[in-house]
């Protein structure tokens, strides 16, 4: 791992350090946690986006879905799984 020196308002590092009170996590742990998740909502909303403009510029047409009822047949052997009993 890498260490890094950041800069954070005091009133910041009080609502921190009063979160992690219980001594549960460190402040490092908690902000590596914190850029993990924010990168990771980062991203999505990147795909998110490219989803967004890729209907735009190629939106679905009236029958894209319509598929023939036959082809989304089973078939006539075709029967549900029974669900199982759970062991007490």
């Amino acid at each position: 791992m890498k260490a890094i020196q950041i800069t954070v308002d005091e009133r910041l590092l009080t609502a921190l350090d009063r979160v992690l009170k219980g001594g549960q996590r460190q402040r490092s742990a908690f902000i590596r946690q914190s850029i993990a998740n924010e990168l990771k909502r980062t991203r999505q909303r990147t795909l998110e986006e490219a989803d967004r403009r890729g209907y735009l510029e190629m939106p679905v047409g009236p029958d894209e879905f319509d598929v023939d009822p036959g082809k989304l047949a089973w078939g006539g052997d075709w029967q549900p799984r029974k669900p199982r009993r759970r062991r007490a």
